[in-house]
């Protein structure tokens, strides 16, 4: 699940839109995954875009993640785009591989938004945005935050479960306390205590020598 917050300094206007991806995202210059992802808008106003038939001319452009920033410029004044090939450098979704309609650059540094594509619903409600060159169907902002949760099925949690007794086994091992190891310490001083105390009045009455207590060998 991908949360994005935008503005548009020229309507300041705030900006926040997101999307669900249910196949598990990996470096592509194509767009891969499923139909039962979605995107949404939660302001200035709410709307659920949810993916439309592969069968839809120009639709099944539902998740993009593509990144060679190496290879990057500026696009059309923000998009970074591989020089090469024109192709978005960012993650996404829907709209095309030159502008995919819900965008996040990979400098992280600005984000775009469409109105529509052929692979997501319309949007009913346009934002107040006024046309810009080369962005008559969305709207450039300015990246001002992005969150991203991990929703993974029963993979995941087996894996959370497994790091959870990983942690659980080595807090264990840690509470347990080497015993001829702590008591060579309190032996020696290194723990500071008096519970040997006795022993150095014993060798002033017996002419020398340690005595021995339970546990410890000649």
């Amino acid at each position: 699940l991908m949360l994005v917050q935008g503005y548009d300094t020229k309507t300041s206007t705030v900006v926040m839109w997101g999307g669900l991806a249910t196949s598990a995202w990996k470096k592509s210059a194509d767009f891969f995954g499923k139909r039962d992802c979605f995107a949404f808008m939660l302001r200035p106003q709410v709307e659920v875009y949810h993916a439309t038939p592969t069968t839809r001319r120009g639709g099944g452009n539902y998740q993009y993640f593509h990144s060679n920033t190496g290879n990057g410029n500026g696009g059309n004044g923000m998009m970074k785009t591989n020089a090469k090939s024109g192709t978005a450098q960012g993650i996404g979704f829907g709209g095309s591989a030159k502008q995919p309609r819900f965008f996040v650059s990979a400098a992280l540094d600005t984000s775009y938004i469409g109105k529509a594509d052929t692979s997501f619903e319309d949007s009913t409600r346009w934002l107040p945005f006024t046309p810009e060159p080369g962005c008559a169907n969305g709207r450039w902002l300015e990246l001002e935050g992005l969150e991203v949760w991990g929703l993974g099925g029963a993979t995941a949690m087996e894996a959370l479960d497994s790091h959870r007794d990983r942690i659980r086994s080595h807090l264990d091992k840690a509470r347990k306390v080497d015993k001829a190891a702590f008591l060579g310490d309190l032996r020696s001083g290194l723990i500071e205590n008096k519970l040997f105390v006795h022993r150095e009045q014993m060798r002033g009455r017996d002419g020398g020598g340690d005595a021995l207590l339970d546990g410890e060998d000649e």
